[in-house]
């Protein structure tokens, strides 16, 4: 499916409040999945991109950010999702509040699967250049002090070595701060596997932070432990994360934005 990463403002508090989520919209190319391809069938791919979207649409409160992994840049697949959703995020950027002061930086990113052994070495060579990334944009943008959310799929698990190296790099699972556990399933192969590859890390500095109030993995009426035998929007599942943006503030007290 895609991967979203959803900013959600939350009405306790004019801006404080945020949610983050993350789908994968699943390749139109991709035959395993139903044993059909669907990239010549429009009339298969747009009303399975169109459910997608209004499970998107859907959330309460709504999505302020939507990361989409394996999205279709083909005409009308980017004219249905222009017309239902306001914006598109790509790559790296800043998250702008409404007094423009308070910030988060956003990226998104989508690994190599791991269809051999050398994927392995290619997949570490690709989040290390996203740190450098994330971390030249600060320097050269004098943003040190903002917090940074990265969201994708990253084909491992938290016992993978790329996992492993977010953490080392100062990133924290939202899932797992909030529920002191991964979710058990967010994507199923084509084989049937039923696999963790999902995440939305963030990372603080020491000015300001965000704080992950809940994280859930969608449609939020199934188990996150085995995948759903009915759902079959995509082969990925969402992951949402709703955060609160924390800064302190000139007398050292912490302030809820």
């Amino acid at each position: 499916m895609a991967e979203y990463c959803k900013l959600v403002t939350v009405a306790k508090s004019e801006d404080s409040q945020r949610s983050t989520k993350k789908c994968n919209t699943m390749s139109s190319f991709f035959s395993g999945w139903w044993g059909r391809s669907e990239s010549s069938k429009p009339d298969l791919y747009l009303p399975r991109l169109r459910s997608v979207i209004e499970l998107i649409t859907s959330q309460k409160p709504s999505l302020d950010i939507v990361c989409l992994q394996e999205f279709w840049f083909h005409e009308d697949v980017i004219d249905l999702f222009d017309s239902q959703l306001d914006e598109n995020i790509l790559a790296i950027c800043p998250i702008y509040f409404n007094d423009m002061n308070r910030r988060v930086i956003l990226m998104t990113t989508h690994l190599t699967y791991r269809s051999h052994y050398i994927d392995q070495y290619l997949r570490m060579s690709q989040i290390k250049k996203v740190r450098h990334e994330i971390d030249s944009y600060q320097k050269k943008n004098k943003l040190e002090h903002v917090p940074v959310l990265l969201a994708g799929d990253f084909n491992g698990c938290p016992e993978d070595a790329v996992y492993h190296y977010v953490v080392e790099s100062g990133f924290r699972s939202s899932f797992k701060t909030v529920h002191s556990r991964e979710p058990g399933v967010t994507h199923r192969l084509y084989s049937g596997e039923e696999i963790l590859v999902d995440y939305i890390f963030y990372r603080n500095s020491t000015s300001s932070s965000v704080v992950p109030r809940q994280s859930m993995v969608l449609p939020e009426e199934y188990s996150d432990e085995e995948w759903p035998k009915d759902f079959t929007l995509s082969d990925h599942r969402m992951v949402m994360t709703e955060f609160e943006l924390q800064t302190q503030e000139s007398n050292g007290q912490t302030g809820k934005l």
